[in-house]
């Protein structure tokens, strides 16, 4: 069999993981991560990716990248404003799942693309974006995640902070997403 060596920052330890919740990876960032990542696992409350040793073995090639579209949809009447980036954005908030900060059950890709990691919530693995990445610029891991749904699938945002529920002029300046647009 051929030789496979695998460099890591750090070995956590070595655990039977039969008996750990597994997840499927989120069909949003499976093209990023396949073949080299079977699924998700889920070990004392933290996240981690279960590689495919076999088809690592065979060799990877670079994730694709992204198509990015406008992300930006007409102003909104009323919303949850959140700030990535150095932007004001603002989602509609009834499509706005929840916010939550990034710990333990967040597990973050290396991979070079606006998909930036999975955030597992309430049983459910979530894809987490980077605006700015699928902007072109620079990807940010920032301290929150605005956790919202495109198409019955859950789709993750960063954000550095979230500012709350604004209506009418308090929304002048802020940036609204089209999510149906951005993932279509």
């Amino acid at each position: 069999s051929p030789t496979l060596a695998l460099r890591v920052g750090r070995v956590r330890g070595v655990r039977d993981v039969a008996g750990c919740p597994w997840l499927r990876v989120p069909k949003r960032i499976a093209p990023t991560l396949e073949p080299a990542v079977r699924g998700l696992i889920e070990v004392d409350g933290e996240l981690f990716l279960e590689l495919d040793v076999e088809a690592l073995a065979m060799g990877v090639r670079p994730p694709p990248q992204l198509k990015v579209v406008d992300p930006f949809g007409p102003p909104l009447n009323q919303g949850l404003v959140f700030e990535t980036g150095g932007r004001l954005l603002g989602l509609p908030l009834s499509s706005v799942a929840q916010v939550v900060g990034l710990g333990p059950r967040f597990c973050a890709l290396v991979a070079s693309t606006a998909a930036v990691g999975v955030i597992l919530h309430q049983q459910q693995a979530w894809p987490v974006f980077s605006l700015p990445g699928l902007l072109g610029e620079p990807i940010l891991i920032e301290p929150l995640v605005v956790l919202t749904g495109v198409g019955g699938d859950g789709v993750g945002f960063t954000a550095s902070r979230a500012l709350g529920f604004f209506e009418g002029p308090r929304l002048s300046g802020v940036s609204s997403l089209e999510l149906t647009r951005m993932f279509s």
